[in-house]
């Protein structure tokens, strides 16, 4: 007869390889299976949205992790390469509310780049007139796995 402290009686444990939950890639398959079927309609809402506001066509290859490669300062010398922080603004609401937190950090850390990543072209545009060339500021991209 087997008790409760018993050995055999131990549940089963299931061994993961490193950097996977389990179950996580059969799930990150799924997901991206239903990022690809989704593609069609967010392409098509994007262009519907464009009749109204055409920038939601801009920059569309940032929404696939496409950007372009920084450039150089007009000294020709790249520009700081202190640390970067990436802060998510989806529109002009929270791109207001960044406003404190990257001044903040800006009079701790000098030396800091910002990335400022949006969902809308309003949210875009109010950090540029916010923060001009001092924040780059580009579209998020969807979570394909060659994107991120």
């Amino acid at each position: 007869m087997t008790g409760p402290g018993d050995p055999r009686k131990a549940p089963a444990t299931a061994t993961v390889a490193a950097g996977e939950s389990a179950g996580g890639t059969d799930s990150r398959r799924l997901y991206t299976l239903g990022l690809w079927l989704a593609a069609p309609l967010v392409l098509a809402r994007l262009a519907l949205r464009a009749r109204r506001q055409p920038e939601y066509l801009q920059h569309l290859a940032e929404r696939f992790g496409r950007y372009p490669v920084e450039e150089a300062s007009p000294a020709g010398q790249r520009e700081s390469r202190g640390p970067l922080f990436w802060l998510h603004a989806v529109s002009v609401g929270e791109t207001q509310a960044a406003r404190p937190v990257i001044e903040a950090l800006r009079a701790r850390v000098p030396d800091a780049r910002f990335l400022l990543t949006h969902m809308t072209p309003t949210g875009r545009a109010t950090a540029r007139e916010l923060f001009g060339d001092g924040v780059r500021s580009v579209y998020l991209p969807y979570e394909f796995p060659f994107a991120v």
